[in-house]
């Protein structure tokens, strides 16, 4: 396995945790300021580790972090 692969699925469990943390926030608010380093890291992922089809499988949570983040973000 690739180590880009074994760094894929090891961050991928801090999202699916980031994920889990969500519902339990009073306010989305006190959520994005708590995982707002996780999602400069993410940041940092997409370049460094080029996520894409190809890897998809393995970077499930770190794609639908993203996407919630940026969805409460906005709010």
């Amino acid at each position: 396995m690739s180590s880009n692969i074994i760094k894929i699925k090891r961050l991928n469990s801090e999202y699916e945790n980031a994920l889990i943390d969500f519902p339990f926030h009073d306010k989305v608010e006190t959520w994005i300021k708590d995982h707002h380093s996780l999602f400069a890291v993410y940041t940092l992922l997409i370049n460094e580790l080029e996520l894409n089809n190809k890897n998809a499988m393995d970077a499930e949570f770190i794609m639908q972090f993203q996407k919630v983040y940026l969805e409460n973000n906005n709010k």
